[in-house]
């Protein structure tokens, strides 16, 4: 699995430009993005440095596995259209930060729910 999802990130970061990187979040998920009623606020920042798209992923495998996968097809289109991204690169991208995710579940002697969401969502998306 790890092979199959380094293929596509290693296409992205090859077509990467300095115009595409800017500030990231990085770690944008339900649990980091509070309603006030009047205003939303994102907290517990990472600000990493990286194109737009890859800041979106790691939604694509919150806030449950069962709300992952029953919804990453319409997160994915929704997402897209509202960020002016293309559905498929956004797939990429999302495919890449599974990638990640396994990697670090590597070093985990105790693989989280995150982890096994992570594979899932690549699979789904790389049609495994």
């Amino acid at each position: 699995m790890l092979q199959r999802v380094a293929d596509p990130a290693k296409r992205l970061l090859a077509t990467t430009t300095a115009a595409d990187v800017v500030v990231l979040h990085g770690d944008i998920h339900h649990g980091n993005v509070l309603d006030f009623g009047d205003r939303w606020a994102a907290i517990d920042p990472k600000a990493l440095l990286g194109h737009r798209t890859f800041g979106f992923a790691n939604i694509h495998c919150n806030p449950t596995e069962a709300g992952a996968l029953g919804n990453l097809m319409a997160r994915l289109e929704t997402i897209g259209r509202l960020a002016r991204l293309a559905p498929e690169v956004l797939a990429e991208w999302t495919i890449a930060w599974c990638g990640m995710s396994l990697t670090w579940a590597r070093v985990d002697t105790s693989p989280t729910w995150h982890a096994r969401t992570a594979r899932r969502v690549a699979e789904r998306l790389i049609g495994a």
